[in-house]
C-alpha cells in the first residue's frame, strides 16, 4: 500500500552526477551545462541564457555537499564547483562602476564575460540584476573558499556582502532591503523595495 522509489537514492545521485562529469568543455573551457540554464539529454546547449548568481551558487552548493557526502571520494566532484566558482569571479560580474559594482550577475547571455543580462531581466536594461541572488553566490563562494582556501573566491564573497551592506534599505513585512531587480549601474530600482 506505499508508493516505493524506483531507484535507491545513493544510486540517483550517483548516476546524476556522472552525467555531470561527462559533459564536456566548449572552446571557453567551461564545461558546456555551465554556459546555459538548459541543455538537451545529450549535454548541447538549447539556448544562451545563463543565470550564473543563482545557477552556479546553487551548483556549487550541491557539488560540495556531494563531495562530503560521498567521503571526498572524487576529486573531479571538486573540480567542478571550483570552474563554477571561476566562472562566478571570471565571467559574470557587473561593471567596475555605480551602485553594484563587480557584483555576481544573476542573469546573461552571450560571449564571456558576460556583459548584459538576460531573459526578464534584460527587458529593463542590460545592467540589471538581482540583488538576492548575489547573496546567494556570495554564500556560496564563501562556501567554496571553506573547503579550498582560495582567496579569490572568499575576495567575491566578501564584496557581494559589503555592496549589498551598501545599498540596504530599510526592510519590513512588506519590503524587502532590496528591490527585487536594480540596474547595478544606475541604482535605479523595479520591485517591492523602489518605493521606499
Amino acid at each position: 500500500g506505499k508508493l516505493l522509489p524506483w531507484t535507491p537514492w545513493t544510486w540517483a545521485l550517483r548516476y546524476e552526477m556522472d552525467w555531470y562529469l561527462s559533459c564536456p568543455a566548449d572552446r571557453s573551457g567551461y564545461p558546456v551545462f555551465l554556459l546555459t540554464t538548459a541543455v538537451d539529454a545529450h549535454c548541447r546547449p538549447r539556448g544562451n541564457l545563463i543565470t550564473p548568481a543563482g545557477q552556479l551558487g546553487l551548483g556549487i552548493l550541491s557539488y560540495l555537499k556531494y563531495f562530503r557526502y560521498t567521503g571526498k571520494a572524487d576529486p573531479r566532484v571538486l573540480e567542478l564547483a571550483r570552474l563554477m566558482g571561476d566562472y562566478l569571479v571570471s565571467e559574470a560580474l557587473t561593471p567596475d562602476r555605480g551602485a553594484y559594482p563587480r557584483f555576481t550577475r544573476s542573469t546573461g547571455s552571450g560571449s564571456l564575460p558576460l556583459r548584459r543580462s538576460g531573459g526578464g531581466d534584460a527587458r529593463f536594461g542590460p545592467n540589471v540584476i538581482e540583488p538576492d541572488k548575489g547573496g546567494l553566490a556570495g554564500y556560496a563562494l564563501f562556501r567554496l573558499y571553506q573547503t579550498t582556501r582560495e582567496d579569490r573566491y572568499l575576495q567575491q564573497a566578501l564584496h557581494n556582502a559589503e555592496v549589498l551592506v551598501r545599498n540596504m534599505r530599510k526592510g519590513d513585512a512588506l519590503h524587502s532591503p532590496w528591490p527585487f531587480r536594480v540596474d547595478a549601474v544606475t541604482g535605479q530600482a523595479w520591485g517591492s523595495a523602489a518605493a521606499t
